[in-house]
């Protein structure tokens, strides 16, 4: 990771545009199995992820998204995961895992609304966009040390969640 431009180092909320680095890492347990596709290659992107981890937790521009009281917050833990658990830092994947579950804590009512999300002027792009970053942290949960988030208390407001939002019709207010 590099000083961009004339020492621009980018704004906290633009981190979120790096939500594809999830595909990513899927897309490399594919590629490994082609010929085509060299220890060299893997042990680069290994040391790639591990520098965009390591500055995504220790930056100013991370810790202020892992400070975030909404989706930024969730998709931050979201990409860590992934990262931690295709690198094997297993009790980093279970730290940002267990920090989930205050996530949803502080983040949804217990009739599965999400304040946070609420007060902004797209309110169910955000609501849906928050639920996605659950639902995908909730996937990566699975097959680590038995923790599986889904069946966690704070994940029983996902379907509360689901039903709260695609009760209204997109373009309402809700």
């Amino acid at each position: 990771i590099r000083m961009g431009l004339n020492n621009n180092i980018g704004q906290p909320t633009a981190i979120i545009a790096c939500i594809k680095h999830i595909q990513i890492i899927d897309s490399t347990e594919l590629l490994k199995t082609s010929s085509y596709w060299t220890p060299q290659d893997e042990t680069q992107i290994k040391n790639w992820f591990t520098l965009y981890m390591d500055w995504l937790i220790d930056s100013s521009q991370g810790q202020f998204e892992a400070s975030s009281d909404n989706n930024h917050h969730t998709w931050f833990n979201a990409q860590l995961i992934p990262k931690e658990k295709y690198l094997g830092f297993y009790n980093l994947t279970i730290n940002y895992l267990l920090d989930t579950i205050n996530v949803i804590t502080n983040q949804i009512t217990d009739q599965g609304k999400q304040p946070h999300e609420l007060i902004r002027t797209n309110s169910w792009h955000y609501s849906n966009y928050n639920l996605l970053a659950l639902t995908t942290i909730a996937a990566q949960s699975q097959h680590i040390n038995d923790l599986n988030l889904i069946n966690s208390a704070p994940y029983c407001y996902l379907p509360d969640m689901l039903r709260l939002i695609y009760r209204q019709e997109p373009t309402q207010v809700f």
